[in-house]
This record gives C-alpha cells, structure tokens and sequence, in this order.
C-alpha cells in the first residue's frame, strides 16, 4: 500500500551556510545525487543568481510519461515520473496546480512505514563543490495524496537526499491534501549539508 504521492520541482544548489540541523555529505571521486522520498510527493527546483555547483535541467522538465525522469537526470530507484497537471495518474477530478516556475515536476511514490521497502527516486552526477562549503539544495515541494481505489489516501511526505547511497538530508514533511478535490500548495524548502569532495 502507498501511503502518500510528493512532487518535486526547480532544485539548484546554493551555497552558504548550512540550516541548524544540515548535515555533512561524505562523497567519493564520483559521487551521484540522489532524490529519493519516503512517500509519494511532487518535487519542484528553482535557480538562484549565486555561483554554485549547477544542476543540469534543474527544473525538470521533460517528456511527460510513467517510469521516466526529467530530460538530464536518471532513475536512481523504482519508477518516478514526469507529471504536468493532467497527470498520468491525477486520479481526482482537480488538475495539480503547477509549481510557481510551471512546466513539468517529478512525482514519486514510498513507504513512509517502511522506507527501505520501496522508493521512487531520481539522481543526477553533480561537479564543482568546493571540499568544506556548505550548500543547501532548493526545491519546490508538494504533496500529491493518493486515491487507492476508492480510498483517499492524504498521508504525510518528505523527500530525501543521498551522496553515494548515504542519506544526508530530509526535506520537512509536507502533509498531504484532506480530501482529493482540495487543490496542492507548492512550498519552498532546502537541503543542507557541507561538501566533502569536489564531485
């Protein structure tokens, strides 16, 4: 059983200071970034004007279809998808609001009970990190909620970010609609941690 649907959209990497509560990613020569989450969510990422290490196709955009990741970036897990506001799979009568940048977002799907069972996740290699900088990764988010046959499933969500399989970061938990007519809100979040390697 899924037990909520998140978005992702617009990530770019911004460096900085690390939030309270960041944390240190341990990278190798040829370290991936992986977005992965712990139930179903929308994810969307914006840019930022400062010099950082650059995320190819950072808003996602791509062929809209199930089982596929946004033109540049691979699937690290399972089957994400490229959605726009028709879906594939809005199984409510309420199109998805697109996130405040538009254009495509990728939805994945996860166990929150058990995260290790099953995970939609998204990765890309990323250069450029200056060994010992603090970078935040930014993002849109939202939850999608899930109608599973004839249930509507509005569980909480959150992304989360890996370096070389180790998790070194959780987006805050979005909860997910009440009901599957209520329209999606796309919020803004980040992802600290401080570079350990250059890639």
């Amino acid at each position: 059983m899924r037990d909520a649907i998140l978005a992702l959209r617009t990530v770019t990497f911004k460096p900085g200071t690390a939030k309270s509560g960041g944390c240190t990613a341990k990278t190798r020569r040829r370290s991936r970034m992986v977005l992965a989450h712990a139930c179903l969510f929308a994810l969307g990422m914006f840019a930022t004007a400062e010099a950082a290490p650059v995320l190819v196709n950072g808003s996602l955009d791509g062929a809209v279809g199930p089982d596929t990741a946004a033109t540049g970036w691979t699937i690290a897990n399972s089957t994400p998808d490229v959605v726009n506001e028709s879906g594939p799979f809005n199984k409510t009568d309420t199109p998805w609001t697109l996130s405040p940048d538009g254009g495509t977002f990728v939805r994945g799907n996860g166990h929150h009970s058990d995260p290790g069972q099953f995970r939609e996740a998204f990765e890309q290699e990323v250069r450029g990190f200056s060994v010992g900088e603090s970078y935040t990764l930014e993002f849109f988010q939202t939850n999608l909620g899930f109608l599973d046959f004839d249930d509507w499933l509005n569980r909480d969500g959150h992304w989360g970010l890996y370096v070389d399989g180790n998790l070194v970061g959780q987006s805050t938990t979005i909860s997910g609609p009440p009901t599957s007519d209520t329209p999606i809100t796309w919020v803004s979040d980040g992802i600290s941690f401080t570079a350990t390697n250059t890639t």
